[in-house]
């Protein structure tokens, strides 16, 4: 998960994953926050490649964990995980869409985590990014 830079975004301003178009919202510059209103629905995307298959299922298994945190005190706001069964596999890669409803966050300054663990391969896939909800 990265945010863009409004030049990188006008090089790239959609791409598709399947049959969902992705539009890129970058920040101001690459080091601020996307600002989200309130009233909008919040899109989170990510792919994780390079995860072990089980040799014997041909199947991934790894736990997606999202959470969004508060910047300033770090207050835990919303939590949520699911298991590679319930996400679109290609062979070593996952792909992770989560949605969160309008109107889920209050205004303020948060950041998203979110961690892949690969249970095969005993390892740990992370990103991160800020947001502002106004």
């Amino acid at each position: 998960m990265a945010l863009l830079s409004e030049k990188d975004a006008q090089s790239c301003p959609s791409t598709f994953v399947g049959t969902t178009e992705l539009i890129a919202r970058p920040a101001a510059d690459g080091s601020e926050a996307v600002v989200f209103k309130q009233n909008e629905k919040i899109n989170m995307w990510m792919q994780a490649y390079n995860l072990r298959l089980d040799s014997q299922m041909h199947k991934l298994n790894a736990i997606v964990h999202y959470n969004i945190s508060e910047r300033t005190s770090g207050k835990q706001v919303f939590q949520s995980s699911e298991s590679t069964d319930q996400l679109q596999q290609t062979g070593e890669q996952i792909t992770l869409r989560k949605t969160l409803p309008p109107g889920t966050l209050p205004p303020g300054k948060y950041n998203i985590n979110i961690k892949v663990n690969d249970l095969i391969a005993k390892r740990m896939i992370t990103a991160s990014a800020p947001i502002t909800i106004e």
